[in-house]
Parts: C-alpha cells; sequence; structure tokens
C-alpha cells in the first residue's frame, strides 16, 4: 500500500533529518483535535493508503490488514472514508 493525499489533508508527514525521501513516504495526513468527550483536546492524525493489485487480492483471498502505532495505543479504526472515521469524533473536516 501507498500512501495518498486526499482533499481534508492539512499536514505532510516527511523523511526524519537522518533518512532521506528515498528511505521512506511522505504521507499526506489530517491533523484535528478532538472536541468534547473524555479525550478532549486529544490530536487524531488521518492518513489515506491506496492498496496495489496485489493487496487487493491478498485481502480478497481474506489476508488480514495489519495496523501498527508508535506509543503503546492500541490503533482505534480502520475505515475507507473520512466521514467514517469523523463520525463518532467530530464535524467532518471540509
Amino acid at each position: 500500500m501507498t500512501p495518498t493525499d486526499f482533499p481534508q489533508s492539512n499536514t505532510v508527514f516527511t523523511a526524519p533529518p537522518d533518512m532521506d525521501a528515498s528511505q521512506v513516504f511522505d504521507i499526506p495526513a489530517h491533523v484535528d483535535e478532538i472536541k468534547g468527550g473524555n479525550i478532549d483536546g486529544s490530536l487524531v492524525v488521518t492518513v489515506a493508503w491506496l492498496p496495489s493489485a496485489d493487496d487487493l487480492a491478498a485481502l480478497n483471498a481474506g489476508a488480514p490488514v495489519f495496523v501498527s502505532m508508535v506509543g503503546g495505543l492500541m490503533p482505534h479504526m480502520l475505515n475507507t472514508s473520512i466521514e467514517a472515521v469523523w463520525s463518532n469524533i467530530n464535524e467532518v473536516p471540509s
């Protein structure tokens, strides 16, 4: 899978100083703050990935999707639209 831009993206994560663009992807993202609830003020980062034909074939054959997070938190959700991601958090970003 490769990261892809999307209309709501408002930042791009780039290579850290000790790496260059040939070693990592730039990753467009939407970063926003949760408003309300018991995690008010927490940041949410949303990224979009495009599966390759090989990825789609593997998924259609029943392969799992693995999601990892840095920081010890469990990955929260995987959706096919930004509207689904934000429907339970805040208004959908425009």
